[in-house]
């Protein structure tokens, strides 16, 4: 943690000097600090540090330090309830800083992003310090409270920023979404409107790696009334993350992408379709030539089979089940090549909870690690 304790000194030594006539008038009005040494008893369970700062312009902020992980959120909120800025990190990664701005009528208008390094190190110092001076004549809170409302959002320094945009029409809804460092876009195409949020990863106080950080999701979706069939487009921070296929209300295809975080990681489909009574999913992996196939019962996992490019079945898993037990009969079959007939290889029990349940087969995210991070 001492690499975030120097961005903070830092950032208060810069972002103090930044007082302008119009946000002066901000000021802190009342605060309180608890720790281990000092108030613990008032500690939100497993965090070891905690400080609440009131404005007297009704805003707010909160800071968090947890124990293990030692990851810490530093939040602003404006007088209506809005996040205006978050400082969080997990505690073996880089401090991420994101500055929210909104319309007038409340809805978010864009963000700013702290362009690493954020701890200020090296020559990015001296540029943080030459566009913001180096006089600290507030503490850190009302510095960064006081810039917050000074930023000239409409021209951010690239060097030390990026921002995201979005631009809506007539009626407020989302039209497209801009990102000036990387200059990609995400547009919705005619019948269709981008719902744009941020919010925390799954694993933002669980991972120190993984956590500590926000993610900014867009969705295109169709306009209302929905069609009988339609698609919606997921995205994170720009990256296309999942496609998703509805039919009569019913989810039939999935596409899950690649993160770029994982080289491991493939484009993967996943279907469904009913069929005499039985639902059946298949599975396929842009590097694998083979299909999987998994029938499913009234809730229950009857058959698993590996099927090749041409039809053959080269495996098959017949589960049995023996209500209300919980335990279930496993049988494996493979391919024998010489006699061309399926053979059995294995057989075992297994438990219901191990199989899992038939609403996982179209969560394809669930199963990967990055992706689930932002959405499950």
């Amino acid at each position: 943690m001492k690499k975030y304790s120097a961005f903070l000194i830092c950032s208060m030594m810069s972002l103090a000097a930044c007082q302008q006539n119009g946000s002066q008038g901000i000021r802190v009005v009342d605060s309180i600090h608890y720790d281990t040494s000092s108030g613990e008893q008032y500690l939100p369970e497993g965090f070891i540090e905690y400080d609440s700062v009131r404005f007297s312009d009704g805003s707010y902020v909160t800071y968090r330090m947890q124990e293990a992980p030692m990851n810490s959120l530093t939040e602003f909120v404006d007088a209506e309830g809005r996040t205006i800025a978050t400082l969080s990190q997990a505690s073996e990664c880089e401090p991420q800083v994101i500055i929210y701005r909104y319309r007038s009528d409340g809805q978010l208008a864009g963000l700013l992003y702290f362009d690493e390094p954020v701890e200020l190190q090296g020559g990015m110092q001296e540029n943080y310090r030459d566009w913001f001076g180096e006089e600290a004549g507030k503490d850190f809170y009302e510095a960064f409270r006081l810039r917050i409302e000074t930023m000239d959002y409409d021209h951010p320094d690239s060097v030390l920023y990026h921002s995201v945009s979005l631009s809506y029409d007539d009626e407020g809804k989302v039209r497209k979404a801009t990102d000036t460092r990387t200059g990609r876009t995400i547009e919705a195409p005619d019948g269709y409107w981008l719902d744009a949020e941020v919010t925390p990863a799954a694993y933002f106080w669980m991972s120190d790696l993984r956590g500590g950080r926000y993610f900014f999701k867009v969705c295109v979706c169709p306009e209302e009334p929905w069609p009988a069939e339609y698609t919606l487009m997921r995205y994170a921070d720009f990256i296309p993350a999942q496609e998703e296929t509805y039919k009569d209300g019913v989810l039939t295809k999935v596409v899950m992408y690649p993160s770029t975080k994982d080289g491991d990681m493939y484009q993967e489909m996943r279907t469904r379709e009913s069929r005499d009574g039985q639902t059946i999913y298949r599975r396929t992996y842009c590097h694998q030539p083979d299909t999987l196939k998994r029938i499913w019962h009234e809730g229950r996992l009857v058959r698993e089979q590996t099927i090749s490019p041409y039809g053959t079945i080269l495996e098959q898993t017949d589960y049995e089940y023996a209500l209300p037990s919980s335990i279930v009969r496993v049988t494996r079959e493979k391919l024998d090549y010489a006699s061309r007939q399926m053979k059995r290889v294995g057989e075992y029990t297994t438990t219901l909870e191990e199989i899992g349940t038939e609403d996982d087969e179209m969560r394809p995210m669930k199963d990967d690690i990055d992706w689930g991070n932002v959405y499950e």
